[in-house]
């Protein structure tokens, strides 16, 4: 793989193909999954090179069943720390080929395994990318990573950018119509509020609430 890998970065693709089919002989033959997925992607940059395009694709699909498959191990095997680096291997292949509905799937379990794993910055980091590939329709998916970001801004003592993610949640269920919703965001600004030692919005916000 390393003579592949060379080869590609010296522009010799063909030599490049040649080197990461062995690779990929070797790695499947003894069910080494990551070195099958990198010497599909070794394989398919060298295609893409040569602009033979349906072969590359091919590759990188291969690539991308083994991060996905190697990410879904680790989280049943209960090792986040594992599982986050495929499921964001995984993230950039479908990335590369503009699988939208995939990439927010895999930065959802990512950001799950970053949670788990204790590293609340990395799942916020994924989460907001997330928002950034929700459509303007699923208003569902946007309320659940609002409350999401929220929450683990809470966690990370970040009270006042939790609150402005609250107040977007209060907008969406506002614009819905939505009353339960309302009332369960007025109280979740109403304690923020509080915590942030301003009793007066604090209050306004309860009573709002119980209107």
């Amino acid at each position: 793989l390393l003579k592949a890998e060379i080869a590609l970065s010296e522009k010799r693709l063909d030599s490049a193909i040649f080197y990461g089919n062995n690779a990929l002989a070797m790695a499947e033959s003894r069910a080494i999954r990551c070195l099958i997925a990198r010497s599909n992607i070794v394989i398919g940059d060298s295609y893409k090179q040569k602009e033979q395009f349906a072969s590359s694709l091919n590759h990188y699909l291969v690539a991308l069943r083994e991060f996905e498959l190697l990410g879904e191990l680790y989280d049943e095997w209960k090792v986040p720390q594992k599982a986050w680096v495929y499921f964001m291997k995984a993230y950039e292949e479908k990335k590369g080929i503009s699988d939208t509905l995939g990439m927010k799937y895999s930065l959802g379990k990512a950001a799950t395994a970053f949670e788990l794993a204790g590293n609340n910055q990395k799942a916020i980091e994924n989460y907001q990318l997330m928002l950034q590939l929700i459509k303007d329709d699923d208003k569902q998916a946007e309320l659940t990573l609002l409350r999401r970001l929220a929450l683990l801004h809470i966690d990370e003592k970040k009270h006042t950018l939790a609150l402005a993610y609250d107040l977007q949640v209060l907008s969406i269920y506002q614009a819905l119509k939505d009353t339960p919703g309302i009332i369960a965001s007025l109280n979740n600004i109403g304690y923020l509020y509080q915590y942030l030692d301003e009793k007066m919005l604090a209050l306004e916000y309860f009573k709002e609430s119980l209107e």
